[in-house]
């Protein structure tokens, strides 16, 4: 599906309650669970909540507004990364249109998950 160069996708160990402001009522991504992580650091975040509500790292949003906003906060960086920050139960067809939209403009986007725990 994403054969493009320009464009891939990892999963990071990085969904931490410190990375997620915008859940100001306690709302933690429960993610799903990885042992994998990269080192590319994301320029910003999208997150998505259980109740399917945007978020523009803290700021909620519709997906209609996102397109431009990660336009003015990326511009012309050398490595646009942009970080998804999904709760599990968020339908994939939501991460999608996210993902869609870094696709078309070349941005690399980090899935970030829980880390995986040993049992």
């Amino acid at each position: 599906m994403w054969q493009d160069d320009r464009y891939y996708f990892s999963a990071a160990a990085i969904l931490h309650a410190h990375l997620h402001p915008c859940f100001s009522e306690c709302d933690q991504v429960a993610a799903s669970r990885s042992n994998s992580q990269t080192t590319t650091r994301p320029i910003t975040t999208v997150s998505i909540t259980k109740d399917i509500r945007f978020y523009f790292e803290k700021t909620p949003i519709e997906l209609a507004q996102l397109e431009s906003l990660l336009r003015q906060k990326i511009g012309k960086s050398e490595d646009p990364t942009i970080a998804i920050h999904a709760e599990k139960s968020v339908p994939i067809e939501y991460i999608v249109e996210v993902m869609n939209i870094a696709k078309r403009n070349n941005y690399k986007v980090i899935l970030a998950t829980s880390p995986e725990f040993k049992r």
